[in-house]
């Protein structure tokens, strides 16, 4: 069983920085580090066959391009073979014959538009009663829920189409396997659009066991991050390769870069907030520099479990319930050692609870070390300790 995780896409400028250097060769550095990606552009129109061809030439001899099919097929005519789809689909699919050819070609997904089932199911099940599943691994991919039942699957297992599991805001991750492949696109939990979206390290654990459930049903696994913006795709897409334990050298080390390269561009931004937030003198807007309003909400019910044990000019060390903390000010560090602080500390972002301890201090004090943190956060640790 093969595990194939890539992107959609891998020519976006918001990726130079976290995953490129600059803007040249991008698709030979991809296609060094990842075994597939998911090609949207033949969603928006016919690719031509120059540019097929060219693909074919370059990949490595392992690589693996899925595609989505023409919208003229899927949104325009909407699955109609009194439309000529089918016809449509038969040019498409000459168009791609070079990666077919040279074994190169993954699967074809076939993008639902977001209509009912009511709307669209008859011309649904006559479309995919007439696909060449036996020389054609295709993939649908519904955009309405009342599509997610049972007996839609079946149609899909009578004639060996893939079912596409989606994380997505609308529609629920069903683990549903209906033909000899699994298909899983990651579009984000963002808002307008989804795919503005980071996926946190323990979201992305969560498939750990979900993929585990499909893995052993299928020969082939193919996983894509649509979540482009910023460099967030290849970033998960890489943390979800090592998640599942089947990362290389060359991934760990470009895994390595773009954490790297999100770190010092947090850290970056911090400054730039918190250079903003000296201006205000308010203790609320210089812990905001630090840490999210979701946590700060949750810090102020923390404020209360707050407890000092030592405090003087240089030192202050305490507790937050079960949880010990020490601001040594003389030294430059901040020393805690609850799992989000971990997470937290390498970009210079408190946890709710450090949030909470400068809640809890005199104003003044707060005040004046905050200060000191936002004017040398370079020079400042924040150290994940204790038991």
């Amino acid at each position: 069983m093969k595990m194939l995780i890539g992107t959609s896409g891998w020519n976006y400028k918001e990726w130079i920085g976290p995953f490129y250097d600059d803007d040249k060769k991008q698709f030979s550095y991809y296609s060094e580090i990842f075994q597939t990606v998911e090609i949207d552009s033949t969603f928006y129109s016919f690719p031509s066959l120059s540019f097929i061809s060219g693909l074919s030439r370059i990949a490595p001899r392992d690589f693996k391009f899925s595609m989505k099919v023409p919208k003229e097929i899927s949104h325009k005519k909407l699955l109609d073979i009194r439309k000529d789809t089918l016809e449509d689909l038969d040019k498409f699919l000459k168009l791609v014959q070079p990666l077919k050819e040279s074994g190169k070609l993954g699967a074809l997904l076939i993008q639902l538009p977001p209509k009912s089932k009511g709307e669209l199911l008859e011309n649904f099940t006559s479309f995919v009663s007439c696909l060449d599943t036996s020389k054609y691994d295709f993939v649908i991919e519904f955009r309405d829920k009342s599509w997610i039942q049972e007996d839609t699957f079946k149609i899909l297992k009578s004639y060996n189409v893939g079912y596409c599991i989606v994380d997505e805001p609308l529609l629920p991750p069903v683990l549903e396997v209906t033909s000899n492949l699994a298909y899983v696109r990651w579009h984000g939990r963002g808002e307008r659009p989804w795919y503005y979206y980071e996926y946190r390290e323990e979201e992305l654990k969560e498939w750990r066991e979900k993929i585990g459930e499909i893995k052993d049903k299928v020969e082939t696994l193919y996983g894509y991050f649509n979540n482009h913006f910023r460099g967030y795709a290849p970033k998960n897409a890489l943390q979800m390769i090592r998640i599942l334990g089947i990362a290389n050298e060359k991934q760990e080390k470009a895994l390595n870069k773009v954490l790297g390269y999100f770190e010092s561009t947090a850290i970056e931004e911090t400054k730039k907030k918190g250079f903003n937030a000296l201006n205000s003198e308010n203790v609320d807007d210089m812990i905001l520099v630090f840490i999210d309003k979701k946590r700060f909400e949750r810090a102020k019910e923390e404020k209360s479990k707050v407890e000092i044990l030592e405090m003087n000019e240089n030192k202050i060390k305490g507790k937050v319930k079960e949880y010990d903390f020490e601001i040594r000010v003389n030294e430059k560090r901040i020393i805690h050692h609850c799992e989000d602080w971990k997470k937290r500390a390498s970009t210079k972002q408190f946890c709710k609870h450090i949030a909470s301890v400068f809640l809890c201090l005199p104003e003044n004090t707060s005040k004046e070390i905050l200060k000191k943190i936002v004017k040398d956060l370079d020079e400042w640790s924040f150290v994940f300790n204790f038991k």
